[in-house]
């Protein structure tokens, strides 16, 4: 004898809302998962000019920045805590008349330090030329 499954011939209700919780949570995951995006950072244009064809100002300053464990920078040609950067800059531009930043930076330092130094050179109204060397 075979046994025959009871199936009803319209689905129960809370069938229907286990369904309908599996299609809606499938839905909202798709949707913030794959679209849902934050911008982070600094917006920076780079260029494909070459070294030689920028122009540098006649009152530009070469800052260098190192990997976190130290705690100086070199401005100019004097090494500051890193702490007094701003201070530094700041008073580079009042002084000096200072309107460019050739902006050195190690490349064992993290990102958020070097973006940190963008922001403030951003936030001075400086130019900022990011020198790297390109290792091949």
């Amino acid at each position: 004898m075979r046994t025959q499954l009871n199936l009803p011939k319209y689905p129960n209700i809370i069938f229907l809302i286990i369904v309908f919780d599996i299609f809606a949570l499938a839905a909202v995951y798709g949707l913030y998962s794959t679209n849902w995006v934050g911008e982070a950072g600094i917006p920076v244009k780079l260029t494909t000019q070459e070294a030689q064809n920028f122009p540098l100002s006649e009152n530009h300053l070469v800052v260098k920045i190192f990997a976190a464990p130290a705690d100086q920078c070199i401005v100019g040609r004097s090494s500051i805590p890193y702490a007094e950067l701003e201070s530094e800059l700041s008073t580079a531009k009042t002084t000096r008349e200072v309107d460019q930043i050739l902006l050195m930076i190690d490349k064992n330092a993290s990102v958020a330090r070097e973006r940190e130094v963008i922001a403030l050179v951003k936030s001075l109204d400086l130019t900022c030329i990011l020198v790297a060397s390109i290792e091949e």
